[in-house]
């Protein structure tokens, strides 16, 4: 996917994010241990992998390891989690399709001729009235 990167250990991040800055306690296997203790390694693993693909935050990952190990339980908790995740997902793509608009509105004003006339930089600059 395009403006999409991959690392090792957050999963894909949009760059610039603050999915992209956050700093990991340890490998996935190392934060799949910090909960669901009847969850094999390997289950643990592929699972926290995932969800961080899917943008769950490190500091639900160990809550749903826990509701995934409780198999007779309502599965309330798990959609209460997610959902305040598509909230926090469609508020970011609003976010990200705002700065695209701005963006292509900044580049469509460009005539290419000088650095000196160059709107994209001059958009940029602090406005001299507050400054």
């Amino acid at each position: 996917m395009a403006g999409i990167e991959q690392t090792p250990l957050s999963g894909p991040s949009v760059p610039g994010s603050q999915n992209a800055e956050m700093e990991w306690p340890g490998t996935p296997a190392e934060v799949a241990t910090i909960e669901a203790p009847n969850v094999s390694l390997s289950h643990k693993s592929t699972f926290t992998r995932r969800a961080r693909d899917l943008g769950f935050s490190i500091e639900k990952i160990p809550a749903l390891l826990d509701l995934a190990d409780q198999k007779e339980q309502s599965c309330e908790a798990v959609d209460a989690i997610a959902r305040e995740h598509l909230v926090d997902v469609k508020r970011k793509l609003a976010d990200l399709s705002a700065l695209r608009r701005e963006l292509e509105s900044m580049i469509g004003q460009c005539r290419h001729g000088t650095i000196a006339e160059c709107r994209i930089l001059e958009a940029l600059a602090p406005d001299p009235a507050h400054a």
